[in-house]
Order: C-alpha cells, then sequence, then structure tokens
C-alpha cells in the first residue's frame, strides 16, 4: 500500500489579496467595484495521481465599503473506496478600503480540529488560535 505524504497546512490561511488601488490612475476603487474584478463564486477541482479528491471554492461579495471573502475546502482521499484522509477548510474574511479586518477559519485533519481567528483594530492585532490569544 502507498504511504501518503500529509502536509500540514496552516489553520490561518489567508486565502487572496485583493488589489483595491487602480494601479493606472493611482486612485482606489470603491468595495463593490474591486469586487467585481472578481467572479462571485470560483471553484477548482482538487485532483491526486489524477483523481479528483475534492473541491477549493472562493466567494468574494461586497458590502458597503466592505469585501467579505468566503473560502471552503474539502478533501477525502480514499483508498478501496475506504476514506483514509479527510481534509476540510472554511474560513471567512472581511476587507475595508483594502485593509484586513478579520479573519475566522476552522480546519479538521481527520478528527483534528483547529480554530483560528485574527481581528485587526486599528494598530493592535489579535490573534486566537484553539482558544489561546497573542496580541501584535
Amino acid at each position: 500500500m502507498t504511504k501518503l505524504r500529509r502536509c500540514r497546512i496552516p489553520a490561518l490561511l489567508l486565502s487572496v489579496c485583493l488589489l483595491v488601488a487602480n494601479p493606472a490612475s493611482g486612485e482606489n476603487l470603491s468595495a463593490s467595484d474591486a469586487a467585481k474584478l472578481y467572479p462571485g463564486e470560483t471553484t477548482y477541482s482538487i485532483f491526486r495521481k489524477g483523481k479528483n479528491v475534492g473541491k477549493h471554492s472562493l466567494t468574494v461579495s461586497s458590502l458597503s465599503n466592505r469585501i467579505e471573502v468566503g473560502v471552503e475546502s474539502n478533501i477525502t482521499i480514499r483508498v478501496l473506496k475506504i476514506p483514509v484522509f479527510k481534509f476540510s477548510y472554511q474560513s471567512s474574511e472581511l476587507w475595508e478600503d483594502g485593509r484586513l479586518l478579520s479573519v475566522n477559519s476552522v480546519t479538521k485533519t481527520d478528527k483534528k480540529v483547529e480554530k483560528a481567528s485574527l481581528q485587526n483594530n486599528g494598530a493592535q492585532s489579535l490573534l486566537t488560535y484553539n482558544d489561546k490569544q497573542t496580541t501584535s
């Protein structure tokens, strides 16, 4: 039987950096105009050794001067139709005027659950990882 290599994917994964400045004019775009640069939802298939093992979805929407980004990934590796590895990731990001305000994520690797969140308030950031808080 083939031994599966597991990659360590951090629980707090920033999914996308949105460029909200118009490089030609140097003017800032509104959140709704910046969100229009991306399709509402994009879904990717995840393949391993030529077999579809999961999917990754990204949604982008605007709320006034804010942009919300949602990410969902699901992977299941099967050997003889028996699941031997499961991975899921869900996150929600909130951006305002090109600045990241918050990220909330849940990562499940097999039966291990990791929760992470980031809250940016002015010059201070609060990172919570599995109920342990760190500020910077």
